[in-house]
């Protein structure tokens, strides 16, 4: 994604990601900034980005506040075979939110995030599109009434996908009890009955990708008062297991696994990744009915924020195959 620290916003960070990531296991495919540096006010260049080998447009977690920006951007975008990413939360509404608004924010004493801040941001994105025409990714929804207007838009035909933190899938509001600033995450974590209207979008086809949502911070941004914390925890490591665990009683693994590999390929554009003899591999080894429990000391990752450290996960993966390389 593009928030990184330059944002990606023009075609010689595109190309400097591209090349870094010729040679590594993991293929990268670059998403430059919708609006130029991320401020919100200009389109970025977009076909510059597009030519250096940026597959889509995106400010991450920065909500665009100006309507025409987001038409301008989905016109545009469509006229180069390209598409948009754009998150969903509306400041005026969320502004200097902590966590989900409901009962649990209120025995907390924080402020709390409505589920409207999403939704209403949602709604005037997805009227933007049926008027603009295009192509629109919504990366995280988290809310029962986000699923709702999403099967809305589809059964619109409009040419809207999204996905869903695999966090939103397992956690609850209430988790947030001890004031665990790991858990604080944007989208925030929401009800149980967000949990399941999710979960019943996946398994309905609604929701198209799960995402990791892999948000590194470091100590000195979470080992703070929870007022104070950054939003974002570690998800690469522990995603699969996350999606096993919550996911297993109600949708079939085969699903899963699109979810995670097919759907997002094609909205990328992507060729589709086939077995066949001859064929270079490029596989995850994963066994779905092994139990571990998720510890810190074999997490990899440079930041070790998660908030499923010493939680039992159900599903573990065991090796990567790609490029001719194994780990």
């Amino acid at each position: 994604m593009s928030g990184t620290n330059p944002a990606l916003t023009n075609k010689a960070q595109i190309s400097y990601v591209v090349n870094k990531g010729c040679d590594t296991l993991v293929e990268v495919y670059p998403i430059g900034t919708l609006s130029y540096n991320q401020e919100g006010k200009d389109l970025s260049e977009m076909y510059d980005m597009q030519q250096a080998g940026a597959f889509a447009y995106s400010d991450y977690k920065k909500t665009i506040k100006d309507a025409s920006l987001i038409l301008r951007a989905l016109q545009y975008s469509s006229n180069i075979n390209s598409f948009i990413i754009t998150h969903c939360d509306d400041k005026t509404i969320s502004h200097d939110g902590q966590m989900n608004e409901g009962v649990t924010s209120t025995k907390l004493g924080l402020k709390g995030i409505p589920a409207l801040a999403e939704e209403i941001m949602l709604q005037r994105n997805i009227q933007i599109l049926e008027y603009t025409g295009g192509k629109m990714h919504i990366p995280t929804i988290s809310t029962k009434g986000s699923v709702e207007l999403i099967k809305k838009a589809k059964a619109k035909k409009l040419n809207i996908t999204c996905g869903v933190a695999a966090y939103n899938l397992v956690l609850d509001e209430t988790e947030l009890s001890g004031f665990n600033s790991n858990l604080k995450v944007n989208p925030p974590l929401r009800t149980k009955e967000d949990i399941e209207a999710l979960k019943k979008g996946i398994a309905d086809g609604i929701i198209d990708v799960i995402v990791s949502d892999h948000n590194p911070q470091d100590i000195e941004s979470k080992d703070l008062e929870f007022d104070l914390a950054d939003n974002g925890m570690i998800g690469l490591e522990s995603c699969f297991g996350v999606l096993n665990t919550a996911l297993n009683q109600k949708v079939e693994l085969d699903k899963i696994i699109k979810t995670l590999t097919i759907n997002p390929r094609s909205i990328l554009n992507l060729a589709q990744v086939s077995i066949k003899e001859g064929v270079e591999a490029n596989l995850t080894l994963f066994n779905p009915n092994k139990k571990e429990v998720f510890v810190e000391s074999k997490i990899t990752s440079l930041n070790k924020n998660s908030g499923f450290i010493g939680k039992e996960l159900k599903g573990v993966v065991i090796a990567v195959i790609n490029r001719d390389q194994i780990l």
